[in-house]
């Protein structure tokens, strides 16, 4: 619901939709953490994040689970996924299996 009213609130202006306004606050939670979360060390670029930080991130994100911003994060949001075209060698290893 609070989504719902957000996005129509900016709509008008920017056409932002509910599932854009999700993924913005998950990049900023996300970017947050990788900061200086509040109980500990930073968390460092490249490696993986913990379970227990993707439920907090979770209790920020209404109506989202800890699996569900943790998959929408490595499959989609994450800025280290390389997502342009294949290289020549990426292409012969999928030929050979």
């Amino acid at each position: 619901m609070l989504w719902a009213v957000c996005a129509l609130a900016v709509r008008s202006q920017l056409l932002t939709t509910v599932p854009q306004l999700q993924d913005q606050q998950l990049m900023m939670i996300v970017t947050e953490l990788q900061a200086g979360p509040p109980q500990g060390k930073p968390l460092q670029a490249g490696h993986p994040i913990p379970d227990d930080v993707w439920m907090m991130v979770s209790l920020r994100m209404p109506g989202r689970d800890r699996t569900q911003v943790a998959q929408r994060w490595r499959n989609m949001l994450n800025p280290e996924l390389k997502k342009g075209p294949w290289t020549e060698e990426v292409r012969a290893d999928v030929a050979t299996e």
